[in-house]
């Protein structure tokens, strides 16, 4: 360009190439983009509560917090001797049916909505009782087990224990 019209400045202006040659060509590729699927939900944080009664009885609530993209069941497998007492996606009561697998009884499909990226999480609630730990005798150790997630990933759990006064 001989000369700039007025308000356009140097800096402004990309280089220009001009071929010498005849037999020159010129080639423009796209990077190849790979493709990943990502997992069909992500559990961001499972909350456990569990209190545990005079009497040795130990109930527990599970909160999970769900970020689904595909999902259609999810799966968790109750700990085992624990009897299902309820389950809420987003504070609605749901009909849960078993899933298949080793632990008949204990393994639970729950629906859930697909919500997409943009929208909120689910929330996904269960309320379960436990065995009876052998209270007042209790000396030493005893183990709780809390619910394990079948084919999703949790990257937080949070558990909160109330004993009774005095333990």
């Amino acid at each position: 360009v001989p000369y700039l019209p007025d308000g356009i400045a140097t800096a402004s202006l990309q280089p220009t190439y001009r071929a010498t040659q005849v037999d020159w060509s010129l080639v423009i590729e796209e990077p190849a983009i790979e493709v990943a699927q990502g997992p069909a939900a992500i559990i961001q944080l499972a909350e456990v509560t569990t209190v545990v009664g005079v009497d040795g009885t130990a109930r527990t609530r599970v909160v999970y917090t769900l970020r689904n993209r595909s999902l259609q069941f999810l799966e968790v497998e109750l700990p085992e001797g624990a009897h299902l007492w309820g389950m809420t996606l987003n504070g609605k009561a749901v009909a849960v049916g078993e899933a298949p697998g080793p632990a008949t009884g204990r393994s639970l499909r729950i629906p859930v909505e697909y919500v997409g990226a943009a929208s909120l999480d689910l929330e996904v609630t269960l309320q379960y009782e436990e065995r009876d730990l052998p209270l007042p005798a209790t000396w030493g150790s005893e183990t709780l087990r809390a619910p394990r997630v079948l084919g999703t990933d949790v990257v937080e759990t949070l558990w909160n224990l109330h004993f009774p006064e005095g333990y």
